[in-house]
């Protein structure tokens, strides 16, 4: 793979790493992993939306 055919998101993730040997496959779990945090802190607020909305005035 090369960095003109990665998604931009990895493409950050490469220069941060200072294009040293990376190991692709664990940046991708980690990214896979980092949304569905994301995902599970967005069903958390509307579920706190829902069942609390005095914390939302």
């Amino acid at each position: 793979m090369t960095s003109s055919d990665m998604p931009q998101r990895l493409r950050d993730l490469h220069d941060r790493a200072g294009h040293g040997v990376v190991d692709y496959s664990l940046i991708l779990d980690a990214a896979d992993h980092i949304e569905r945090l994301e995902q599970q802190a967005v069903e958390a607020d509307e579920w706190m939306r829902e069942n609390h909305p005095e914390y939302y005035r």
